[in-house]
């Protein structure tokens, strides 16, 4: 059976869910919703899928009542994959024995489906890296009710490498009059009030300081909120995954 499979049949049996503590920034009930990226293309090292991995992995040990966990393959394999679910709300202010229980339960679950998105055989799968595609499929998903906010988890060096836009290339990386000719054109995705935050982004050279600079004004263009220490090349801190 493929993952894609194995993630349809878990995203409609299983209660997952995600926040807690300092990470989860959840002010009411209704929680909040994590969208995570992972980019397992060609040009992420072995070390970064590690941390990458890592740092999934201590959101959802902190993960609480009333979230919502999505967690998405990057656009660019033929087949990306993707597993979706929630945890629903307390229904008083202190957790019964058997909420407790399917808290845990979701968190050693989703422990379990972690490493299927890091799966480093899958790489020569990737035929490219659409940044851009993963955008949009992520502003879908930021439109389902119920949570208070929605926070968008990169896990990707943010290079965009299609014949859109390949940064790869010397002179690939767009301007900004790029991002407002498609904005004219409503070729950008609606990302009103998610906030971003990016582990595993090339910082240490001059490409990618254009790259991050251009992904600042694409996100402040969308509507998305991502502070300048939320674009890192690792976030090793999972308290870290929100913006404050």
């Amino acid at each position: 059976m493929k993952f894609h499979n194995v993630a349809l049949t878990l995203a409609l049996t299983l209660p997952l869910g995600c926040g807690g503590d300092a990470v989860a920034t959840t002010t009411s009930a209704r929680g909040t919703q994590y969208i995570v990226g992972v980019d397992i293309s060609s040009s992420r090292t072995s070390m970064d899928l590690r941390e990458s991995q890592a740092l999934l992995s201590g959101l959802v040990d902190r993960m609480t009542y009333g979230d919502k966990l999505v967690v998405v393959e990057m656009y660019g394999a033929a087949e990306p994959q993707q597993v979706a679910d929630s945890i629903r709300p307390m229904k008083e202010a202190t957790p019964s024995p058997r909420e407790r229980r399917e808290l845990e339960d979701f968190r050693a679950r989703a422990r379990a489906i972690v490493p299927m998105f890091f799966d480093s055989t899958r790489q020569k799968e990737v035929l490219v890296t659409d940044v851009f595609g993963t955008l949009f499929r992520a502003a879908d998903y930021a439109k389902a009710p119920n949570h208070d906010k929605t926070v968008l988890v990169l896990l990707s060096d943010m290079i965009q490498a299609t014949g859109e836009a390949n940064m790869e290339k010397d002179g690939g990386i767009p301007g900004a009059d790029w991002i407002e000719s498609r904005a004219s054109e409503q070729r950008l995705p609606d990302m009103k009030g998610i906030c971003v935050v990016v582990s595993g982004a090339e910082t240490k050279s001059a490409r990618g300081a254009q790259v991050k600079r251009f992904w600042q004004d694409y996100f402040a263009k969308v509507g998305a909120r991502m502070p300048p220490d939320r674009y890192r090349g690792l976030i090793a801190d999972p308290n870290q995954l929100g913006c404050a």
